[in-house]
């Protein structure tokens, strides 16, 4: 197949194929795109999700397809250097029509995963010393009908970084984050591995 150029200057990006044979591609450009190339081959063009500057890029992206072939995908965006931001989400139907943008609250390194009932589960990182000292790793739900459930924290840390968030086929939900740990008697700093699981009765 000869190469196709798509979208340029792409800083990050997300890939997700459908079940449909779909796929979908949420670029990091001059702003945060997304484009799907169809399952006969052929790209569409680009839709514009967020613009946002210099100063304050997307500094947390997450995305997941459900098996309706629905996309949803999850941004922050904020100042490089700080650990404030703000989280925002978006779907889009099969046949194209995208949802109005909500706006979820205080957050950075976002993920995003979709279960087999079509719940959308989020893991997001919110340490902004005025509203999350220590820092906390926080998650929310939101079922196919309603809104996002209340903010559940999931772990707490010093300076966290790394999330990361998946379902599995049987719906336990599994997250790892790397936490910054100071040994006070050598005056040094590591990153500690964390993990934790989530059974589909809550637990």
């Amino acid at each position: 197949e000869t190469p196709t150029s798509i979208r340029q200057g792409s800083s990050g990006s997300v890939s997700l194929v459908a079940p449909d044979g779909s796929l979908h591609l949420i670029s990091i450009t001059s702003a945060l795109v997304h484009q799907m190339r169809t399952p006969d081959g052929d790209w569409q063009p680009y839709t514009n999700l967020a613009n946002f500057s210099v100063s304050s890029p997307v500094i947390g992206l997450g995305a997941a397809i459900d098996s309706d072939n629905v996309l949803h995908v999850v941004w922050s965006i904020g100042p490089i250097f700080g650990d404030s931001g703000k989280i925002y989400y978006i779907s889009r139907t099969p046949q194209g029509i995208w949802s109005t943008v909500e706006y979820l609250g205080e957050g950075t390194i976002t993920s995003l995963a979709v279960d087999t009932k079509g719940v959308i589960h989020l893991i997001y990182l919110c340490q902004a010393e005025s509203i999350c000292t220590p820092a906390r790793v926080q998650y929310r739900t939101k079922a196919i009908t309603g809104g996002w459930s209340a903010e559940t924290t999931v772990a707490t840390g010093t300076y966290i970084r790394y999330l990361q968030f998946i379902s599995g086929r049987d719906d336990v939900l599994h997250v790892a984050w790397m936490d910054m740990v100071r040994i006070e008697s050598h005056n040094r700093f590591f990153y500690r591995l964390q993990y934790r699981t989530r059974s589909t009765s809550g637990n």
